[in-house]
């Protein structure tokens, strides 16, 4: 197979396959080097660096060769609410703001009455691959010469907000900024820089200002984003053939493999069963069996069955009101109707262009789901295009995409028990846009 280089333009057309192996946490793209107050960084190739920190005598007045960008309550003002943070569509802008022809963007984050904005780190997602939540720009700022963040954390630790900065997107360089309770004006001053990115480590980050300062001078950067699931391998779904019989139909689906070569041995199967939802209100003894709620298990029984689980319904409040919810409980779910918009996150995968349809079952990411026989449907979903991608290595069987982020970001099931790299969906998220694993034999 031929290779190809890493980099890829924002673009599906570009994307390209390589079978090799590799890490998969994200964490493997950036530098862990931290920065003392008035040390000096540089990158190996001198690139980008920050020169110097300052917690003490800050000047917010421009020097006479920059100019000066504002984000605070009166310029951002656009945040959205959940109580997770905000998971916004992207089609309607609201977690994009654009100041003086920058586009910033904002990944669980709230409103700070203070302030602007309150970053809030997540933990607890099924796959353990959360992203932080975070603050970047994603249009070029030339030549950012200096920033001076106001802000305040949870609590007052040496490790309160991650800082990452560079040349490009990529952000190839970062620092880490004490905590504190209490308000502090930090100044970080910066060389061969136009991009940045503030982030959460594990508390919240309360925003009061940010003052971006620029020379405009035009540094070499590229756009350029790394493809998904390229140290991934994935094989073609599990798919049930013959007619459906209840509590008799069922697949092995593999669950833990070995690879060789360009092939693969199975070392460990999962079976799933088909049951109707008609079956189970007659024999409700099954119940446990039939019910799906891990974002793998509900994509893996959809693409073998080509049905929902039964505990899955059009109106999951509905359910609740009359006798599922003795059948299922707190297990109940929804399931969207099937979608065939060619707007949004479906821009981000190489969909089957011959007949668009795909599917969202909602997921219980933090145990809120249901609460006191009401529905809060929260941000996680499972996603499945049911017919396919058209791609190398792709036929037309569903492929399933988690989002735990109300599609800010997915992860594509690789129909071995596991979801692949997360990637850019309706957000700039992460470094990564949807590339295609390695499909083994």
């Amino acid at each position: 197979m031929k290779k190809y280089s890493l980099l890829i333009i924002l673009s599906l057309s570009l994307c390209n396959c390589e079978l090799v192996k590799g890490n998969d946490s994200l964490s493997s793209i950036y530098s862990s080097e931290q920065v003392e107050s008035s040390n000096f960084l540089s990158s190996s190739d001198n690139q980008n660096y920050l020169t110097n920190i300052k917690y003490d005598n800050i000047d917010k007045t421009p020097l006479e060769n920059e100019n000066k960008i504002s984000l605070n309550k009166q310029t951002y003002n656009d945040i959205g609410s959940y109580k997770t943070g905000n998971y916004s569509s992207y089609l309607s802008g609201s977690e994009i703001n654009n100041i003086d022809g920058i586009n910033f963007e904002h990944y669980r984050a709230t409103y700070y009455t203070n302030g602007f904005a309150s970053l809030m780190p997540y933990h607890g997602n099924i796959n353990d691959n959360t992203i932080s939540a975070a603050l970047y720009n994603t249009t070029k700022i030339k030549n950012i010469s200096r920033m001076i963040l106001e802000y305040s954390t949870s609590i007052d630790s040496d490790n309160g907000l991650n800082i990452y900065y560079g040349t490009d997107i990529t952000l190839n360089q970062n620092t880490i900024l004490k905590g504190s309770k209490e308000n502090i004006n930090v100044e970080l001053n910066f060389q061969n820089v136009n991009y940045f990115k503030i982030e959460t480590i594990s508390q919240i980050i309360n925003l009061t200002s940010i003052d971006i300062y620029y020379t405009n001078d035009d540094i070499n950067s590229n756009s350029n984003f790394l493809e998904a699931n390229k140290d991934n391998y994935r094989i073609n779904p599990i798919v049930y053939n013959g007619t459906l019989e209840d509590g008799v139909s069922s697949v092995e689906v593999p669950i833990d493999v070995t690879i060789k070569n360009n092939s693969y041995v199975v070392n460990k199967t999962k079976k799933y069963t088909y049951y109707s939802y008609e079956y189970i209100k007659e024999h409700p003894e099954y119940v446990d069996k039939a019910t799906m709620i891990d974002p793998i298990d509900v994509a893996t029984y959809y693409i073998a069955f080509k049905k929902f689980p039964a505990n899955y319904f059009s109106s999951a409040s509905k359910a609740l009101k009359g006798e599922d919810y003795d059948l299922f409980g707190n297990n109940i779910r929804q399931v969207s109707k099937e979608y065939s918009r060619t707007n949004g996150y479906a821009q981000t995968v190489p969909y089957n262009k011959n007949g668009l349809k795909y599917i969202e079952f909602d997921i219980d990411i933090g145990n809120t789901y249901i609460q006191n026989k009401s529905v809060s449907r929260e941000v996680g979903r499972v996603v499945i295009f049911t017919n396919g991608f058209s791609y190398q290595g792709y036929d037309n069987s569903p492929v399933a995409l988690f989002t735990d982020d109300h599609y800010a970001t997915f992860q594509e099931y690789l129909n071995l028990g596991s979801y692949g790299t997360r990637f850019n969906a309706q957000a700039h998220r992460t470094n990564y846009v949807w590339g295609c694993a390695t499909t083994l034999d």
